[in-house]
């Protein structure tokens, strides 16, 4: 049972050093107000006083008092000796020292800014064998007003402060209170209610019972009849100022406690005063420990674990002579990836359906423009109009079919950005799911995004030459195309009408190849004899038909060719461009490109020292575990009364 708190101490001082402020350790907070007597009911435990002092904000953080008794060394007088958890090979027994440390500590944690707090706590380790052992965590008392130099929001910083520590369903509350102070306006309790409404948290302290009104006591208060908690209320006589201005010791003071307490509150027999409290919160701790530990060591086996995933999801270090093998590793995973990516997915949906999209958006450009193109068709049949009065049906269609190819080229050309912006998104994506090295993935980042960015350029330019190829010549080996030709010939020469809409549109091989079979040019039916002044209506409606029809050859053609074209140049030609390039540029960098980035780096130095520390917690609960007695967990508060 001795060794319970004890092994509490251990483990604060292990999570400290890591600043695992989750774990939720058994410890008893003290709570109160400014010169609520907080210092000297501590001081009182010790036995000694060693607390900085004075009428302002003199904790200015959580300060955690371990108290631990040694075997007594047969001296004849008791020694005390203090440890501090960043000095920790260094031991002083002079409390004019240890107190200029403390505040020397607060200094420090808060950067020397004065009257500030902070939520660093300070650990002080006190051995004697006067001690009983203990672990109480001091904390700023409550202020409500700005004094000095203290922040504007000193109030609020404290209260936050103090509900982070007491809020630790763990911990027990030290609810301190001067007894010529109303314990209906009490801080400290109103604090307690908040996280602990039921009181099963918390052990009222009365102080000050010696300075109370004359005609008065605190009986009815400390009986319980006023304010119950389920710890129970007990009531001590501090050191007063004038008692230290007077250097009265704490042994002394304790003395007159004493003889203060028998003289006034006899009933209480010795369920009252420092020492009692101090042995009550002793017994409390112990019992609150033995509550705990069960829930603690779940915890603690469960960090491990978690830790342990941890680890395991950041992999192994590697080693120097592996990091050329895995730098060859991760470019063949980040292309593989981006295979995936791009062949299956929602990427590869998105990119496969803009490729469609481009097939339909060239195959259907023209669709919905018959009759308005028929100005630009008049216009065309009148800027080829010969001296004779002879308009060139053959260069008037010609420039409009030209006219019509070349509206594709914007939409081609769009199209190709956003297959483009896809591939770019997969890249980003492969780097994010495949490469876990920072500086090999910034420049794969920059030498893919180059060479695609280079590709879209040459796929623009592919797009620009081949619509330059479609309108440089316009000509049709399609049957029905050169029958309708020939029979606009035939009955516009002999004044009749052109019988085209007897044409069907769906006898014509729209996938028919071009290049395929011998060139018949349209020049062959194309001299239209007419005025300037005069074009008939008839003529514009067989030139827009001719027009229509051809660029529905040259869109499916068109259509079939480019989005095959993007993707080869886009994706296929780019990937091999990358691989070249990239091998050119990792060559001998292996030791710089297979190196964690420094917050992988701090992750997995942090996991491990956590792993580090929770084995050795674990190794902690074991050594006491086993060996207590849970039967043994007792009522406090019955046993006080027996």
């Amino acid at each position: 049972m001795d060794q319970l708190i004890p092994a509490i101490n251990n483990l604060q001082l292990i999570f400290k050093a890591t600043g695992a402020e989750e774990i939720k350790l058994p410890q008893i907070v003290v709570v109160g107000s400014q010169s609520s007597g907080k210092s000297s009911v501590l001081e009182s435990f010790v036995g000694k006083s060693f607390l900085p002092r004075g009428t302002d904000i003199v904790t200015r953080c959580p300060i955690i008092l371990q108290l631990l008794k040694e075997e007594d060394n047969g001296e004849s007088e008791a020694t005390w000796k203090y440890q501090f958890d960043h000095e920790p090979n260094v031991e002083y027994t002079d409390t004019e020292k240890v107190r200029q440390a403390l505040e020397n500590r607060m200094d420090e944690l808060t950067d020397h800014k004065d009257k500030a707090i902070t939520d660093t706590p300070i650990i002080v380790r006190i051995r004697s064998p006067s001690v009983i052992p203990l672990t109480v965590v001091d904390l700023p008392g409550i202020v409500h007003l700005k004094i000095g130099d203290q922040p504007d929001n000193i109030e609020d910083q404290v209260r936050e402060l103090i509900m982070k520590h007491i809020s630790n369903p763990n911990a027990i509350i030290l609810a301190v209170n001067p007894a010529n102070a109303d314990i209906a306006n009490a801080e400290s309790v109103k604090l307690a209610q908040q996280v602990d409404p039921t009181g099963e948290r918390t052990l009222l302290v009365i102080t000050k019972l010696d300075l109370m009104d004359k005609g008065t006591n605190a009986t009815r208060l400390l009986s319980g009849e006023i304010i119950k908690v389920n710890h129970g209320i007990v009531g001590v006589v501090n050191r007063s100022q004038q008692n230290i201005i007077d250097n009265v010791s704490v042994e002394e003071a304790l003395q007159n406690e004493s003889r203060f307490l028998k003289k006034n509150y006899a009933s209480f027999k010795d369920k009252i005063g420092s020492q009692f409290l101090a042995r009550k919160l002793n017994q409390l701790l112990i019992q609150h420990i033995k509550t705990c530990l069960p829930n603690l060591t779940k915890y603690v086996d469960e960090k491990i674990q978690h830790h342990k995933r941890v680890i395991d999801q950041l992999g192994p270090l590697v080693k120097d002579c592996e990091k050329q093998s895995v730098l060859e590793e991760s470019i063949i995973k980040f292309f593989e990836k981006f295979h995936q990516t791009t062949t299956t997915g929602s990427l590869a949906i998105k990119i496969s359906i803009n490729a469609d999209e481009l097939s339909k958006k060239i195959r259907n450009h023209n669709n919905n423009i018959e009759g308005k193109i028929d100005n630009e068709i008049r216009d065309a049949l009148k800027n080829y109009t010969n001296f004779e009065g002879f308009a060139s049906l053959e260069e008037a269609f010609k420039s409009v079919s030209r006219n019509k190819i070349k509206e594709l080229l914007p939409v081609a050309i769009k199209e190709a950005r956003v297959i483009h912006t896809l591939l770019s998104e997969s890249i980003d994506l492969s780097l994010e799911e495949g490469v876990k090295w920072p500086q090999l993935s910034v420049l794969l980042s920059h030498i893919t995004k180059i060479t695609l960015r280079g590709q879209l350029s040459e796929t623009e330019k592919m797009i620009k030459e081949y619509l330059k190829v479609q309108r440089c010549m316009i000509y049709s080996l399609e049957p029905k195309f050169r029958e309708m030709t020939k029979e606009w010939e035939r009955q516009e020469l002999s004044t009749g009408e052109p019988n085209y809409e007897a044409i069907d549109d769906e006898n014509v091989d729209l996938n028919n190849n071009l290049t395929k079979s011998s060139i018949k040019l349209v020049h062959q039916a194309a001299v239209l004899p007419l005025t300037t002044r005069e074009i008939k209506p008839k003529t514009v409606d067989y030139c827009r038909h001719l027009v229509l029809k051809y660029c529905r050859i040259i869109q499916h053609e068109v259509g079939d060719f480019l989005p095959k074209h993007c993707y080869y140049f886009l994706y296929e030609k780019s990937v091999e461009l990358m691989k070249s390039e990239i091998r050119k540029q990792v060559a001998g960098k292996h030791s710089t490109l297979i190196s964690e980035s420094e917050s992988v780096a701090l992750n997995r130095k942090y996991t491990e020292e956590m792993l580090s520390k929770l084995y050795k917690a674990q190794t902690v609960i074991d050594s006491f575990r086993h060996s207590v007695d849970f039967s043994s967990v007792i009522n406090i508060q019955e046993s006080d009364t027996e």
